[in-house]
Order: structure tokens, then sequence, then C-alpha cells
């Protein structure tokens, strides 16, 4: 009880007191234990639960973890399985396009006839060469699959020429494309693939660029850029590992507006010679000719070319 001094007549605080009181009804220091002992009950309650819940969810996490390292093994060895067979498909089935399944070829340049076509091979004693024309230009080649039919093409491998001219010389890197489904694509979105070829390499050490996954095409073009060889000179050997045919013929179609430049249009011609007024100009050239374009005696050995000029617009 307290008395302020603002509630009483004098500066003496003074009188007599009492209470009127009931009990006592409890023991208080029993109930505050008891209270005590009902909030630790309940927070070790509290707790027991949590550890359950965190225990069955670490069980939970642990079975999906072994569940997915299940999977995963699982994955791996079927992609192991997968792989081992198409390595075995590949060593029973595979060909060299080239050598093998006489694939044609044509390319930006040649030096002359015995540095194109099928002596491009591995195994040719040639090679692709470019013209003396051409030297220090960006260089193509396209291998074209026979009948245009679709193959599952599994690596390329490129090689020096044998010739003295070039044994330190290396295409470093080169570009990629490939005909599939009436469209060409790039391989690596068009960007530049190291062949891993050095100077110190022999002219029969292979270089093989593997595609993973195979490509699918009917034809396929390797560029190299000026920038991506050590010479101006574009040379070597290459030929493509493929298995098939996996679809049938796939050839350039033509759109549907396209007319042919000599007949449909009138298209003018030119030609380093012809054997006769029969064998040169545009009617003698043309596909529904009876003639053609035909080099003269004197020029027979050596490269002819053929120049068609369209109408403007």
């Amino acid at each position: 009880m307290t008395n302020p001094r603002s509630e009483r007549s004098d500066a003496t605080a003074q009188g007599r007191i009492e209470f009127i009181i009931v009990g006592p009804k409890g023991d208080p220091e029993k109930e505050a234990r008891e209270s005590d002992d009902k909030r630790a009950a309940a927070k070790a309650k509290e707790q027991e639960e949590a550890d359950a819940k965190a225990a069955e969810e670490l069980k939970k996490e642990k079975e999906a973890a072994e569940a997915k390292a299940k999977e995963n093994e699982a994955e791996a060895a079927e992609k192991k399985k997968a792989a081992e067979e198409a390595k075995k498909n590949l060593e029973e089935n595979g060909k060299l396009a080239i050598e093998e399944l006489h694939s044609s070829t044509t390319q930006s340049s040649k030096w002359n006839a015995q540095w194109a076509g099928k002596n491009v091979g591995l195994k040719s004693k040639k090679g692709f060469y470019n013209h003396k024309d051409e030297k220090g230009k960006d260089f193509w080649i396209t291998t074209v699959f026979p009948n245009h039919d679709v193959y599952e093409v599994d690596s390329l491998t490129l090689k020096k020429i044998e010739h003295d001219c070039c044994t330190k010389e290396t295409l470093d890197g080169v570009t990629i494309s490939f005909f599939y489904n009436e469209t060409w694509h790039d391989y690596k979105d068009g960007n530049v693939v190291p062949t891993g070829q050095m100077p110190s390499d022999d002219v029969d050490r292979e270089r093989v660029i593997k595609f993973n996954p195979p490509l699918k095409a009917s034809m396929v073009k390797v560029f190299n850029a000026r920038k991506d060889r050590s010479s101006l000179d574009a040379q070597g050997r290459l030929d493509f590992t493929v298995l098939g045919p996996v679809e049938k013929n796939q050839k350039a179609k033509a759109p549907e507006d396209a007319k042919k430049a000599i007949l449909d249009l009138s298209s003018k011609t030119k030609q380093s010679s012809g054997w006769s007024a029969e064998w040169d100009g545009a009617k003698a050239v043309a596909l529904d000719s009876t003639t053609g374009f035909y080099n003269t005696k004197e020029e027979e050995k050596k490269d002819f070319w053929i120049k068609t000029m369209f109408p403007e617009a």
C-alpha cells in the first residue's frame, strides 16, 4: 500500500491497518514449479516432434539421393552400353565416304584435275590443292554422298599431302556445314573447329574431328579461311567415316519459282575456246542442244572455263 503526500492532511503519515483474507489457497512456489515443468515438457515435446520431422526429411532426402544415384548409374551403364555398341557398329560397318563409297567431291579451285575428285582421299598420293591463281584465298571442298542418300557421319579425318613442298604446312581450323532435310546447317554454329595439325606432323599423321552426336547428312562442306592455315596454299587429304545410308535421297531442290538461266531466261555464255561455232555460245551449250561446249584441239591440255551472263533484271 502506498500513501502519496497529496493524499493526506498532515506531514505525518500515521494510522492503523489490517487486511481481511481467506486462505491460503495454494503453494505459490509449488505452482511456479509446476508451471515451469509444464513449459519444459511442452518445449521438450516440440523439440522431439521437430527432431522427428527433421529425421523423416533426412530419411526421404537420403532415399531420394540413393534412388537418383541408382538412376544415374543405370543411365551411365545404358550410355556406356550404347557407346560400346555404336563403336562396335562403326568398326564393323563404318566406311570411308570417298575411298570406299566413292562419294564425289567439288572444290573452290584445284591445281589441276589430278588434285581433285577421287584423288582427295586419305590413301591418295595427291590430295586437294588450290589453284595458283587462288593462292591466299579462302578454300572449300564439298563431299556428296552416293545418290544424295543420308548417312550418319561419325568423323572427319585430315592428313597432309605427301609432296615435299608442303610437309610443314598446316590447316589450323575449318568450319563445317552439312545438308539435311533440304537445308544447310552449320556445325558448332559456324565456329572454327581446330584441326590439331602441327608442322611436325608426319604426312601420314591423321587428325580426327569427331562429331558428337554424329551428323545426319547427304553432303558435307569443309571451309578453310586463309587466316586458318599456315600458308597461301590450301592442301591436304580428307575423308569422312560414315554409316548407312540411314535415309534415302535428299538432293537439294530448286525453289518452285526457279528458272533455267540459258533455256528460260536466254542468258548468254562465253567460253575459253570452242571446237567450232556449233560448239560455242548459249544455243550450243543449252540442255536441249544436240551439241554442247567443246574445247579446241589446241586447248586440249589446258584448263577450260565457261561463263554465263544472266540478263539484267
